[in-house]
């Protein structure tokens, strides 16, 4: 069994370097944009009064794979580029207009937020924010009494939908090291797993868990999953990468996805922070142990090697903790 003293020694540690290293890479210094491919990166930045391109790939153990988990500095470039592994040459610049996003527009939701009973609205207690997409009340509604999902009471007169109001766990104090215990964290990783098995029986991907859509109370005894729009997600899971430039409504979204980004979610949440690419969690953005293998077995690249929320649910109970 490990420590607490152990595990919060390894959890400073790990902070240590990500700061470390966030403070000496130059790789997104005057960035104009970046598009991410399941195996390589595309950035963009201004040099010299112009524009640079360079595509990276990822080769952990080469220059590229170090560059791209901020291990080394990007090289001075005079030149559109292409560095894989440990080779460099001259690529043609790929256009920004090829590669940009899709905007998803807010959708007229009066329609299903007019059904619902009104609230009357103390902000001491509540919380409330306009409803964007035609899929979030429905996903809410089918999600009340799930366990710890926040829950939809109703709307204001004026049409915002009103929830309990919780903390947003990143400003919480006890994410800060010194009060963390492997037994706090099992148990609030539970309750959030439990959030996301409830709503995978109910049918509902998520689509977007991250560390930002996770809720404390005020008691910092209970997490809560909000934002249930599911209708735009994250965007950094290898299969919705390779998706390539589709509409947000029409990404592979599964359960799988789901479980890849409740092991970046967990990563964070454990580590108080999000470090600055996905390529991190490869190297050392990796919770320490007892969770580490949790978080590993959730970034397999390919879905069917992931566990079920089910499967991480046990593995979370399975840890051993001092009573």
């Amino acid at each position: 069994m490990i420590s607490d003293e152990i595990f919060r020694k390894n959890w400073r540690l790990t902070r240590e370097v990500d700061f470390d290293l966030k403070s000496k890479t130059n790789l997104y210094h005057a960035i104009i944009d970046l598009d991410g491919q399941p195996s390589y990166d595309e950035i963009w930045y201004k040099k010299d009064g112009g524009e640079l391109y360079v595509r990276i790939h990822d080769i952990p153990g080469t220059l590229s794979g170090d560059i791209l988990r901020l291990l080394a500095p990007l090289p001075s470039l005079t030149t559109h580029s292409e560095i894989k592994g440990n080779l460099i040459q001259s690529v043609p610049n790929t256009p920004l207009a090829d590669v940009e996003g899709f905007e998803f527009p807010d959708q007229d939701t009066s329609t299903v937020v007019i059904g619902l009973p009104i609230i009357t609205f103390n902000e001491a207690i509540h919380f409330a924010k306009t409803s964007r997409c035609l899929s979030e009340v429905p996903n809410l509604l089918r999600a009340k009494g799930g366990p710890h999902i926040v829950e939809l009471l109703g709307r204001t007169e004026d049409g915002l939908l009103v929830f309990p109001r919780y903390l947003d766990s990143r400003a919480s104090s006890v994410l800060k090291g010194d009060e963390l215990s492997i037994a706090w964290l099992r148990r609030v990783l539970l309750q959030l797993a439990d959030a996301l098995v409830f709503l995978h029986g109910q049918g509902i991907i998520h689509r977007d868990v991250a560390y930002r859509n996770v809720l404390i109370s005020k008691d910092l005894q209970d997490v809560y999953l909000c934002d249930l729009e599911g209708a735009i997600g994250s965007d950094i899971c290898p299969e919705i990468i390779a998706a390539g430039q589709v509409p947000p409504t029409q990404r592979p979204y599964t359960d799988k996805s789901d479980v890849y980004m409740f092991g970046i979610t967990l990563t964070d949440f454990i580590l108080g922070n999000s470090t600055m690419n996905r390529w991190c969690y490869t190297s050392h953005w990796v919770p320490p142990a007892p969770f580490d293998v949790i978080a590993q077995a959730c970034l397999k690249t390919a879905p069917h090697e992931r566990p079920s929320m089910m499967e991480i649910r046990a593995m979370l109970e399975a840890i051993p903790v001092s009573t």
